[in-house]
């Protein structure tokens, strides 16, 4: 029988060290992890493994750490990171600490505890009223996010702690040392303590604290971590766990609400700035006469090393005081510079001593949360301070320091550990509960104790760090970094655990390093000094005690003594006072970073590294050949995300060959070499999960279909084998499902090894591969007689995989076999593709000439937008001039089509961009090369063209009086007859599709019955009349999988005569035509066929699919008798396509002279298609701000709201603007406004041919002429979503309605501010283009609020405004770009809206939606939003989604509008809202619209005439009057004052354009005598964002915008408006 576990630890108390014991440094160049527990560390590697950087590993880590040694650190406690950006060189800083509760005032809390007047106290470390909010579960989960890869998820991330929970793990020595020490108190502190113990049937109650090298679990943690990991900072925040810490603290006495976690919740973690103090003394610098703040002397810039640590309200300043103080001392030689001999001698530590005592005198008064209470820290920190701090040392004496605080506490409260990755990147993170298991309470079901870090507030009303509600505490724990001062590069992660010992360990080990040349693991293994006053139990006494550890010497601590210090030896276990610490040093090497770390012997941890790049901790079978002729069969198994490894030991001058068939779905494939040689050992390397860059958008539906993507590209599989060693002999790419691919490597002499076959499904989101992979090894001289194919289907391949005895497959690099495909050959200019410049798949009909169709695969834009392109197959019909789309190449369901004789083409050579533009939508498409983007280029013209490519010259048809007809005369009522015949059609070949499918299903034939194997016999077409009716009907639609043949070329099911012309166009068939005669056949004319007596399919069975067949056909008989119908008018269409009319180019109507700036188009260009514009195809620049997405992206179509449950957007706090100080000038006397104004007496100018030239450019960077103008600015526009701002007030008034009802008054409010464009006349007309540092101003005395507004930005045009009332807040900054298509202007406001409710603390924002200018060339102009607007309320998590129904071509505009509510986790509420956004919206419940309480917002009345007054709503009309309330009040730059635009408004058209051009070149003038950035006079851009969206704050106090205009100071503003 095996011992356990205490026969390897036969005493529950060791010694802390027994004898003497010995680290080494540990090296790795692949990144290093120091921590106290090595199973901490493993889990930390494992993330690194799978690509995350040191950022996710450190998460992975601080969760592990929780599990294995829960004494000192835990979920329910704060951290502090400090990250190092090794591409910037950046250090970057997170806060992630808790905050009291909002019901911990210090008069409550004095009361609690019977304080009376006067007395003072400190909160007890055990007491419930030291809890504080856990900051951790945010601050795991921030870091990832500000800091992190991006390539793996929380799942991934949590998972090896999750497990480590789940399936239990030995207990170290010193975690359980811990365990034990605290058991009693963990017991009596909350009745859960069974959670956090281990089960023993003989202990009391059934559980004791774990000894050493016994198996410990805590599935309650890991269901907590798995909440975490599944719903982010809500899952820990909210819900369960926030239910039951609220609870149990309740139940003990305390005072958290669900507010106080869902305060910290929306606060989040906050990214700070670290600080930092230059350090040059003690042998680290050169230069010791430093310059004292401005005063002479030689700077020393450039020498020494930057000490990083995290600001208040951690306690890293003292670290970084006790460092300057020394320097100082150093300076004026009240110190030596110390040698190596000095070291831990009484001297030496004499001056550490003092230094740390003065540092703490100031950090125990100064240090709190910054948030409440100012604190100097640049002062602090100040060169003049820190002399001056100095002076107070004496050599010869300890000095009497006033403090206001002990600066050390005993206890092992706290978790350090130092990560680094290959990059460069490293984590100096901390992870604390405070004192030993915190409070020791724990919340039901949640595995973990609280902290007690509030213990540290103090109850002296005057201090600044006294409690209050919701402020942080001083905390002790802090991380530490170093870097070069000469060029910022990595110096060392490091840091010391314990309490207030955390700085002193800091200056101790850095001087360590630095001044006593200890390599890593020496400086943390030498004994180290602490200063201090008492443990926290016994109080904060100020006495002169020091501690010293066990190892320095008896005749030091006497010194010390003589000296005035009162030393004592601290031996054993508890030397744990000391800390317990991590370092890593780095360096640079041949080119590599090298990573040089070491591990506290004070604790149970060590470094954990990779060897070999990672290849040591990947593990597979391997598969070894030894000349086999004899070929080895397999079934595989690939989930999705993940890639498969089968190694193969294969000698040189052998051959690989293989055949692999992929159930269903796709599978990618390629072949990899192990880098050494013939007789390396054998890897091991498992079937890998790495996580692709998520895709968004994905949908189920969509996810469904595997894409045929870029078949040899490259993929995340490939990058990860490369980045770990691998080396990449040949890449397939994709194997098509039910094929059977194979292929052959021919091993080169001297290349024998190991060989990997790799398997990569990591382009799946959801979906598991199987896979059977046949693989034979055989020399090359001499192969098998027989081939190894897979049995039962015929061998086939794409690409260049084929078959055959001694055919020799070469895999190679390869272009994409998507590139451009042609069936047939185009007779009129035919592309050639089958030149050698065009290489890759080419799908042609050898025997169609002047074939229909041009099809090919092309990057589509997705509808939603960010979202980058999706790879699509596209068909283009020459017949009926009709571009369709399909999800790929092997799917049938037409998803899009637009008639190319009705839209606009564009095409850019240089962005390989191509938009095509029907006047309903608009479809962005980029060839994937040059080659593709000619092809295409060259085939749309065609299609455009009089003549179609696939018959001789058509001539014109002349009517009865032999002129010839116009087909404008003709074509149109014929085009929406068929287009929407065409539509129909579509549906009911959908239909008719699902019908075959469910026919073959119920077929009693494909019936899974177990029976014997049907037999297989050859039979005739003669014997066809005995089919039956099922065999008649279904035979062309079930072709052997063997044969299938691309979806564009199967025949039609139905066996009518129909014309090629329209069966493709409808549902992409071939243009041949099938005799009604014909008998369709099964492949190969083989036929299934199974003896009488096995026929046992049921009669209900057999009814249902009869019922099938009969639906079957009727939908193919109302398919042929449509084909014939649409057919037709195809015909007829074809010969009346428009012959162009060569004309002079004229100028419009409102061309002046010679200029040649707005006229139209000249007719006759070379190409049919439009040339698109970008503003950076004159810059030089990349003209689209969009990256292609992942080639693996399913679908361009929006999700819906159901498929991916948004989680909570927990909003960075400066985001969203602070509630107002006042309101000034409001209140206000109420004023009378004009409700119209008179209306434009000249049209608006002809702009055809302007915008023709400038096609996909920004039309608000384009100057137009005045006549093109309404008379109002885009600043004045930024405020009409203001229009009904009482929607804004009803959310904030509704606090006791549900948040959900909220919601809608927001979303209502958001959709509402479209209404200001329902009269179509306003779409006619463009607003004018501010002036940089244009504003404008709206104060409503009547809606009580106040409105500014600033143009901060020309190019692009970019805005800043805010409004403010007593109950809201409004922000945003708007970057509106209008760009033209062809026949629509595409509209789109970037610049989320955010809106904060100051009664219920409620965040909302959205992004405006999209809309388009339809009708430009022709026909009536409007403007409608299009696809989705989803606001967000980020208090909650809750959502709405907006979504604007469409309508088709000829419908007009679409008003109808669909709001659904969801709550954090995806769940649609009961409460949306319906109607249009043109004039009202109810609300409705579970689907039904609740009319009897009328309409939550119905919009206002119109002025007489709107459509002739510019369409202006009364609310936009009164913008740009000026009324009692703005005269004489106005900054010079508002918008009411430019004169051109007051000119226009007054009817002066002449007068206005001669002003407008002389302010806009005033303007340029401007723009270029600055050069340099313009700065906005009234808002400020919010710094620190790391989501990369600009956004900008009115700026407060005396000099902002408010207080400037109530005291009339308008003077020293730039005259924007002087011309």
């Amino acid at each position: 029988m095996p011992p356990n576990a205490r026969a390897i630890f036969p005493s529950s108390d060791p010694e802390f060290i027994s004898f003497p014991s010995r680290r080494s440094v540990v090296h790795s160049t692949n990144g290093i992890i120091a921590s106290t527990q090595p199973l901490a560390s493993q889990a930390g590697q494992r993330i690194l493994r799978d690509g995350g950087n040191a950022a996710d590993a450190a998460v992975a880590v601080a969760a592990a750490l929780n599990m294995t040694e829960p004494s000192s650190t835990g979920i329910g406690g704060d951290m502090f990171c400090l990250f190092y950006d090794a591409e910037k060189r950046k250090v970057r800083a997170l806060n992630g600490s808790g905050r009291s509760s909002k019901n911990n005032t210090l008069a409550q809390m004095r009361h609690d505890l019977g304080l009376k007047q006067g007395e003072s106290g400190d909160i007890p470390p055990r007491s419930i009223h030291s809890v504080t909010t856990p900051g951790a579960a945010a601050g795991w989960v921030d870091t990832v996010e500000y800091f992190g890869s991006g390539k793996l998820s929380m799942d991934q991330i949590l998972a090896p702690a999750i497990e480590l929970g789940e399936e239990g793990f030995p207990v170290t020595e010193l975690a359980s040392v811990f365990w034990r020490n605290s058991e009693k108190t963990i017991r009596e502190a909350s009745p859960n303590f069974g959670e956090i113990l281990k089960s023993d049937d003989k202990a009391p109650d059934g559980k004791r604290a774990p000894l050493p090298g016994e198996i410990m679990k805590n599935p309650t943690l890991a269901d907590t971590f798995r909440l975490l990991a599944k719903h982010g900072k809500e899952g820990f925040y909210s819900g369960s766990v926030a239910e039951a810490l609220v609870k149990v603290v309740q139940d003990l006495g305390g005072h958290f609400v669900m507010d106080d976690l869902t305060y910290h919740f929306q606060q989040g973690s906050e990214e700070v700035d670290a600080i930092k103090l230059r350090f040059n003394g003690q042998h680290v610098g050169k230069v010791f006469n430093h310059p004292v703040d401005g005063q002479s002397g030689r700077s020393a810039d450039q020498e020494g090393v930057d000490v990083w640590e995290h600001p208040p309200n951690g306690q890293g300043i003292v670290a970084l005081m006790a460092l300057g103080i020394l320097e100082e001392l150093e300076r004026t030689s009240k110190i030596p510079t110390f040698q190596e001999s000095d070291h831990n001698l009484a001297p030496y530590l004499h001056a550490i001593i003092e230094s740390l005592r003065i540092a703490f005198a100031d950090a125990n008064w100064f240090v709190t949360d910054p948030s409440i209470s100012k604190v100097p820290t640049e002062g602090m920190l100040s060169r003049s301070y820190l002399a001056e701090r100095a002076k107070l040392f004496n050599p010869e004496t300890a000095s009497d320091i006033i403090s206001h605080g002990s600066p050390a506490q005993n206890s092992c409260d706290t978790v350090y550990f130092a990560v680094t990755d290959k990059h460069g990147n490293a984590a100096s993170f901390i992870n604390s509960n405070y004192a030993g298991f915190g409070t020791c309470v724990v919340p039901r079901g949640c595995g973990f104790t609280l902290q007690n870090r509030g213990a540290n507030f103090s109850l002296e009303e005057e201090h600044p760090n006294v409690l209050a509600p919701r402020k942080r505490p001083y905390h002790t724990i802090i991380p530490a970094l170093v870097t070069n001062a000469s060029d910022g590069s990595l110096h060392t992660v490091y840091g010391v655990m314990g309490g207030f010992m955390q700085p002193q360990g800091h200056v101790q080990v850095l001087l360590n390093m630095l001044t006593f040349k200890h390599n890593p693991q020496a400086a943390l293994d030498a004994p180290r000094m602490c200063i201090g006053a008492g443990t926290p139990d016994q109080g904060k006494v100020l006495d002169r005690t020091v501690y010293l550890e066990e190892g320095i010497g008896e005749d030091v601590a006497g010194e010390l003594s003589r000296l005035g210090h009162e030393v004592s030896i601290v031996k054993g276990f508890e030397r744990g006072l000391f800390g317990r610490g991590q370092v890593i040093r780095c360096h640079v090497e041949d080119g590599k970073h090298v990573y040089s770390a070491g591990s506290d012997p004070r604790g149970d941890g060590a470094a954990s590294v990779r060897c070999l790049d990672g290849l040591h901790d990947l593990t597979a079978p391997v598969l070894t050949f030894k000349h086999s002729r004899q070929p080895d069969m397999e079934q595989l198994e690939i989930h999705s995300k993940s890639y498969l490894v089968r190694w193969v030991n294969v000698k040189a001058e052998c051959t690989i060959s293989w055949s692999i068939q992929a159930h269903k779905k796709s599978i990618r494939f390629g072949i990899f070499k192990h880098p050494g040689g013939g007789i390396a050992p054998t890897p091991k390397l498992h079937s890998s999960t790495f996580e692709a860059p998520p895709t968004p958008g994905l949908t189920p539906i969509d996810a469904a279909h595997d894409p045929p993507v870029q078949r040899n590209g490259s993929s995340a599989a490939v990058e990860k084998l490369k980045s770990i060693g691998l080396k990449e002999i040949s890449w397939h790419g994709v194997c098509e499902a039910n094929r059977v691919t194979t292929g052959q490597w021919d091993v080169p002499p001297d290349e024998g090894g190991m060989y990997g076959l790799v398997f990569d499904n990591t382009f799946s989101k959801q979906f598991s591969k199987t896979v059977t992979f046949v693989l034979m090894v055989y020399p090359t001289a001499c192969p098998p007689p027989s081939n190894h194919q897979i049995q039962g289907r015929p061998a086939a391949s794409g690409g260049n995989a084929h078959t055959g005895r001694n055919r020799r497959i070469r895999l190679g690099p390869r272009d994409s076999s998507d590139s451009v495909s042609q069936t047939g050959t185009l007779t009129a200019e035919p592309l050639d593709l089958s030149n050698g410049s065009r290489p890759g798949h080419h799908e042609t009909q050898p025997n169609s000439k002047g074939s229909n169709f041009f099809t090919g695969i092309l990057q589509k834009r997705r509808r939603k937008r960010h979202q980058g392109f999706a790879r699509r197959f596209f068909s283009l019909d020459f017949a009926s001039s009709t571009l369709s789309y399909y999800h790929d190449r092997n799917t049938a369901a037409i998803r899009g089509a637009i008639p190319l004789s009705l839209a606009a083409i564009g095409a850019n050579a240089k962005t390989r961009d191509i938009s095509i533009d029907s006047g309903v939508e608009i479809w962005h498409l980029r060839a994937l090369n040059a080659n593709d983007f000619a092809a295409w280029k060259h085939a749309l013209e065609l299609a455009r063209t009089p003549h179609s490519p696939i018959s001789p010259e058509v001539q014109s048809r002349a009517d009865g009086d032999g002129r010839k007809v116009s087909s404008m005369q003709t074509s149109v009522e014929e085009e929406r007859e068929w287009t929407k015949v065409e539509s129909l059609v579509n549906r009911i070949q959908e239909s008719r599709e699902i019908a075959r499918l469910l026919a073959k299903d119920t077929d009693p034939r494909y019936l899974p019955l177990a029976l014997p194997k049907p037999r297989f016999e050859r039979k005739s077409t003669a014997s066809s009349a005995s089919e039956s009716l099922s065999e008649q009907s279904l035979g062309q639609s079930f072709p052997g999988e063997g044969e299938r043949k691309p979806f564009w070329k199967r025949k039609p099911s139905s066996d009518k005569t129909n014309s090629g012309f329209f069966k493709r166009s409808v549902s992409a068939q071939p243009t041949s035509t099938q005799s009604s005669q014909s008998i369709p056949s099964t492949p190969n004319d083989a036929a299934i066929t199974a003896p009488a007596s096995q026929t046992l399919a049921s009669h209900a069975e057999e009814s249902v699919h009869h019922h099938c067949l009969r639906l079957l056909q009727d939908l193919d008989s109302i398919s042929s008798e449509f084909a014939i119908l649409v057919e037709s008018h195809k015909q007829r269409h074809l010969f009346t396509r428009p012959t162009p009319v060569t004309t002079a180019s004229r100028y419009s109507i409102d061309s002046v002279g010679d200029s040649q700036e707005f006229f139209d188009a000249e007719t006759g260009e070379s190409s049919q298609l439009l040339a698109i514009r970008h503003e950076s195809d004159e810059d030089g620049g990349k003209t689209d701000r969009e990256q292609d997405s992942d080639e693996e992206s399913a679908s361009d179509v929006e999700a819906p709201p159901n498929a991916d449950p948004l989680a909570p957007q927990v909003a960075v706090t400066s985001a969203y603007p602070p509630k107002p100080h006042s309101l000034t000038p409001l209140p206000a006397q109420w004023v009378k406004r004009r409700i119209a104004v008179q209306p434009p007496t000249v049209l608006p100018p002809s702009l055809i041919g302007f915008l023709r030239k400038n096609v996909g450019k920004d039309l608000s960077t384009i100057s137009m002429p005045v006549s093109a103008n309404e008379p109002l600015s885009l600043l004045q526009r930024a405020s009409e979503q203001l229009e009904y701002s009482q929607l804004l007030d009803a959310a904030s008034s509704a606090s006791s309605q549900s948040s959900n009802y909220r919601l809608l008054c927001v979303t209502a409010f958001a959709i509402s501010t479209l209404s200001s464009s329902r009269v179509k006349e306003r779409a006619i007309r463009k607003p004018f283009n501010p002036m940089l540092g244009e504003t404008f101003e709206l104060v409503r005395e009547d809606r009580g609020f106040r409105f500014v507004a600033e143009k901060v930005c020309h190019r692009p045009v970019r805005m800043a405004c805010q409004a403010e009332s007593e109950k809201w807040t409004f922000a945003q900054a708007p970057m509106p770009t209008q760009k033209f298509w062809g026949k629509s202007a595409e509209l789109i406001t970037e610049g989320r809206i955010r809106i904060a409710l100051h009664s219920t603390g409620d965040r909302f924002t959205w992004t405006p939606a999209t809309c388009f200018l339809r009708n430009i060339i022709a026909g009536e102009k409007y403007v409608e939003p299009v696809g989705n607007m989803t606001i967000t309320n980020d208090a909650n998590g809750e959502h709405a989604i907006v979504t604007f129904k469409s309508k088709g071509m000829f419908s007009g505009r679409s008003e109808d509008v669909v709001v659904q509510t969801f709550d954090s986790y995806g769940d649609e509420l009961s409460l949306g809202l319906v109607g249009k956004w043109t004039s009202h919206l109810n609300v409705t419940e579970n689907g039904s619209a609740k009319l009897e309480q009328g309409p939550i917002w119905q919009a206002g009345e119109l002025p007489p005439d709107v459509g002739k007054r510019y369409g202006f709503t009364s609310f936009a009309a009164q913008l740009n009057e000026i009324t009692a309330l703005e005269k004489g009040k106005l900054a010079p730059t508002d918008s009411r004052l430019r004169p051109d635009q007051r000119l226009l408004e007054d009817n002066e058209f002449e007068n206005a354009e001669i002003l407008k051009s002389r302010l806009e070149e005033a303007q340029r003038k401007r723009r270029k005598e600055e050069a340099g950035e313009w700065q906005a006079k009234w808002f400020r851009k919010v710094e620190g964002l790391d989501s990369g969206e600009e956004v900008w704050r009115l700026k407060e106090g005396p000099e902002g915008y408010w207080e400037r205009r109530r005291r009339g100071a308008w003077a020293g503003m730039e005259r924007v408006f002087d011309d």
